[in-house]
Parts: structure tokens; C-alpha cells; sequence
């Protein structure tokens, strides 16, 4: 896996391209930006409950502030919500909301191969970007 660029900018609809050889799944496979990948499985979870495979952004979006008790996994940290890849192997993209990312800082680049559905875990992909507060070209 690859990214075509190694910065991002902090908007509403960023459009991440990646390239990926193997097990990537249009319309199946997610990602999101996050400062620490979850190493978690969908049955780690019980129905009902925030966690951080279903919820990758802020607690205040989530529903449970920083008194509420964090199922394993879930974190403070600032993540995007997950954005499902479109395209064909082996050039995707996904559309991830970046406006929350603080400026300067690094992110890496998690995936679920199989969706919130499969029984894959998230994983970090080993890549990481920047997100930036300037308008790139």
C-alpha cells in the first residue's frame, strides 16, 4: 500500500488516493486517519455500544464525553470517521472528513480490509501523513 501524497489538508471531503495490490475491496474496505491505529476485532464489542470500530472521531460525536467509561480499544485521540474506497485495483481513493485534524501534526493511515462486518481486525497500515493547513496543488 502506498499514498499518493503524504500531506493532507483540513476540509471537509479530502480526497485520499492510495494505491493497493492486495485486499482492498471497493465499496467494502475502509479507512481513516487516526495518531494511533485500534487494534481491535468486531467481536470484541456488544451491540449497543460506542466503540472505537464504530466510532472514529471525536467523544463529543460518539455521545460519551471524557467521564464515560472507553470500551477497549476506543481512545481520546483525534481520528476521521471511517471513509469506504472506491475505484479499481490498484489505484483507490477515500473521502474523509479532515476538518479535525490539528495542523502539523502526523496521522497514520488505518484500514479494515473487510469492513465493519468482516472478521478482520483495524490495522495500521504503516503509513502516515500530514495534515496541513495549507492548500496543496
Amino acid at each position: 500500500t502506498a499514498l499518493a501524497r503524504m500531506a493532507v489538508r483540513r476540509t471537509l471531503d479530502e480526497v485520499l488516493g492510495l494505491t493497493c495490490v492486495q485486499g482492498c475491496t471497493p465499496g467494502v474496505s475502509e479507512v481513516f486517519l487516526a495518531e494511533h491505529c485500534p487494534r481491535v476485532t468486531p467481536s470484541s464489542f456488544k451491540p449497543g455500544t460506542v466503540s472505537a470500530h464504530g466510532c472514529y472521531s471525536e467523544l463529543a460525536d460518539c455521545g460519551i464525553n471524557e467521564s464515560s467509561p472507553l470500551p477497549p480499544g476506543a481512545s481520546l485521540a483525534v481520528e476521521t470517521r471511517r471513509g469506504k474506497l472506491s475505484g479499481r485495483s490498484p489505484l483507490f481513493e477515500a473521502v474523509l472528513d479532515t476538518r479535525r485534524l490539528v495542523p502539523g501534526r502526523d496521522y497514520r493511515l488505518c484500514t479494515d480490509l473487510d469492513g465493519p462486518a468482516g472478521p478482520l481486525p483495524v490495522a495500521d497500515s504503516g503509513l502516515q501523513v500530514r495534515a496541513t493547513a495549507l492548500e496543496l496543488a
